[in-house]
């Protein structure tokens, strides 16, 4: 992996943990998970000064502008790779969740397909979470679950405006899933 794409997936890495403290911090009321929110910090300003050193070590070589046509072009192909990876990764995950039910993602997925059949009909972030019991738990594994990223457990949900839905392009796996894991309709 070049530099500027290492620099890019800490960026993403550190937007993303940073949206999660800063959902979580608001909920923290024992100690245990101020402590867990207070060393997610710690390893996000460590990723920061990564990020800043991997910059700082970079030279980068001039080159014509790109026109853009190509850069377009080139960010239309990189997304629907990513895209293709990513349910590809899903597809070949979900049917493992299914079989081991103590897995956190698995029991998040089961969750939030619990709410959904008992007619929930805004399922958000902290709904799910509440329910979930362990919020520093499911913050760390929910985020993992939302995005599109080489080294996550596998994009299920889709969340806008903080509404969880289920993400489209896996929805039929997740029917699977569902009914692999008993869940009703």
């Amino acid at each position: 992996m070049d530099k500027i794409s290492k620099a890019l997936e800490i960026a993403r890495t550190v937007k993303s943990r940073l949206k999660t403290v800063a959902i979580s911090l608001p909920l923290a009321r024992e100690a245990g998970e101020q402590a867990t929110i207070h060393g997610d910090i710690l390893d996000l300003l460590l990723l920061a000064d990564n990020l800043e050193k991997l910059l700082e070590s970079s030279i980068f070589p001039v080159l014509e502008p790109p026109t853009t046509e190509s850069l377009q072009s080139e960010n239309i192909n990189s997304s629907q790779n990513a895209i293709s990876e990513e349910i590809e990764k899903v597809l070949r995950k979900l049917p493992r969740w299914a079989v081991k039910p103590q897995q956190i993602n698995s029991r998040i997925l089961k969750l939030y397909l619990d709410l959904e059949s008992s007619g929930e009909v805004k399922i958000t972030e902290t709904l799910l979470m509440e329910r979930y019991g362990n919020h520093a738990e499911f913050i760390r594994n929910f985020d993992q679950m939302k995005m599109i990223s080489p080294k996550n457990h596998g994009k299920v949900f889709d969340v806008q405006n903080g509404v969880i839905t289920i993400w489209e392009p896996v929805k039929d796996a997740v029917l699977d899933f569902k009914r692999a894991t008993g869940r009703k309709n």
